[in-house]
C-alpha cells in the first residue's frame, strides 16, 4: 500500500511540475510554438534561375552527365558478321535496297457489305 501511495505521489508531482514549466516558459516566451514550427518548416528551394549556369541547367534542374565511355573499346568488343560481310550501316543505300527481297503488291480484297 505504501509503493502504490508513493507512486501516486511520485506521479503528481511530475506532472505538477512540467505544467509548471510549461507555464513559466509561455509567460518567458511567448512566441516559443511558432519559433518551433519555423524550425521545422523545410527551407524553400532556391530559385533555379538565379542559380543554373546554363540552359540545360536550369530546364533540368536534378541533370547529372552520364559517365564518359570510350567508344572505341565499345567498338572493339563488337563481333563482326560471320562470312566478311559489312556491318548494316557500312552500306550504302542502294546496296541496302538491292539486297532487299522484292514486295509483292497485293491489292487487298474488301468484302463488299450489304
Amino acid at each position: 500500500m505504501k509503493s502504490l501511495c508513493l507512486l501516486l505521489f511520485m506521479l503528481t508531482a511530475a506532472i505538477t511540475a512540467a505544467s509548471a514549466q510549461q507555464r513559466s516558459r509561455d509567460v518567458l516566451f511567448p512566441s516559443f510554438q511558432q519559433d518551433i514550427s519555423a524550425m521545422k518548416k523545410p527551407a524553400p528551394a532556391p530559385d533555379p534561375r538565379a542559380t543554373a549556369t546554363s540552359t540545360k541547367n536550369l530546364i533540368f534542374t536534378n541533370y547529372r552527365p552520364a559517365p564518359a565511355v570510350n567508344n572505341t573499346r565499345r567498338m572493339s568488343l563488337r563481333q563482326a558478321p560471320a562470312g566478311g560481310q559489312k556491318l548494316p550501316s557500312g552500306l550504302s543505300s542502294a546496296e541496302a535496297t538491292s539486297a532487299l527481297p522484292p514486295v509483292k503488291n497485293v491489292k487487298p480484297q474488301i468484302s463488299q457489305q450489304h
